[in-house]
């Protein structure tokens, strides 16, 4: 809003020094002095000329001393454009206008023009909010979201939290072994789950799965010891293994009458 609105002095009144055309942009007037005998700042102002008269005319522009520049008509409804919109004579009356200022704050509470974004409107002080309608400032909001996730720290959810959606993980996110049937399973749970022992794998720093073409596990290179586990399914069941062997040794894989894995024996 502040790009917009001008500077104010009350009951300033003078006349201009010089005849004018509609379309021009530069004037002088004959004081820049107020009522009480003040310089009147350099800066955006608006003026009538000749008001009550049949060639009134409202307009803004840059003051600096007696100099008028940048002159921007304003007409009737508050449309812009560039230049004075009429004829005026030297002599003729000038005064600063606040109607080009009410205009504009008139359409921005009314939503029908924007506030200015380069100067933020402020508080004087911190508000004090009862209203959930009304508008908090920077330091409420940061202290209001001071406790909250934020997208690049390391944060804590607890509770039940649903991720919608696709969601993708830029690392391996790290899960605790499973407990529900529909927990994710970590690398340890499977490997333990495949090869029916903790000690099978617990030397894996380096590996490779293979698969076959019905998606199970084949096999296990275990590229720190070079030895390679090799998975074999049950006939009744094509997805239970029912033991893991290497070239040198095999494991049997027992299971209760619910397909629990209760134990694996090196044979």
């Amino acid at each position: 809003m502040a790009s917009v609105l001008t500077k104010v002095i009350a009951n300033f009144a003078t006349q201009i020094t010089s005849n004018i055309t509609a379309g021009g942009v530069t004037a002088s007037i004959a004081s820049n002095l107020d009522k009480e005998g003040n310089v009147i700042a350099s800066g955006k102002y608006g003026f009538t000329l000749n008001q009550g008269k049949s060639n009134e005319q409202h307009f803004i522009c840059d003051l600096s001393g007696t100099s008028i520049t940048n002159v921007q008509g304003v007409d009737h409804s508050g449309d812009l454009s560039t230049g004075f919109l009429k004829d005026a004579r030297i002599n003729d009356e000038i005064k600063i206008t606040d109607y080009s200022n009410l205009l504009r704050i008139v359409e921005i509470l009314s939503g029908s023009k924007a506030l200015d974004g380069g100067t933020p409107i402020k508080y004087d002080a911190a508000p004090a909010l009862t209203d959930p309608r009304q508008i908090p400032d920077k330091a409420y909001t940061d202290a209001a979201l001071a406790s909250k996730a934020g997208v690049a720290d390391n944060n804590v959810f607890t509770g039940n939290n649903t991720f919608l959606g696709a969601n993708q993980f830029n690392q391996s996110p790290t899960v605790p072994n499973p407990i529900g049937a529909n927990d994710a399973v970590n690398l340890a749970t499977l490997l333990a789950t495949a090869m029916g022992s903790v000690l099978i794998f617990q030397g894996f720093q380096s590996f490779q799965v293979k698969y076959d073409i019905l998606g199970r596990i084949d096999n296990v290179y275990d590229s720190i010891a070079q030895k390679t586990f090799f998975m074999r399914y049950r006939t009744d069941n094509d997805f239970v293994p029912f033991m893991v062997s290497t070239a040198d040794n095999f494991w049997l894989l027992n299971y209760d009458v619910d397909g629990v894995l209760l134990t694996s024996n090196k044979n």
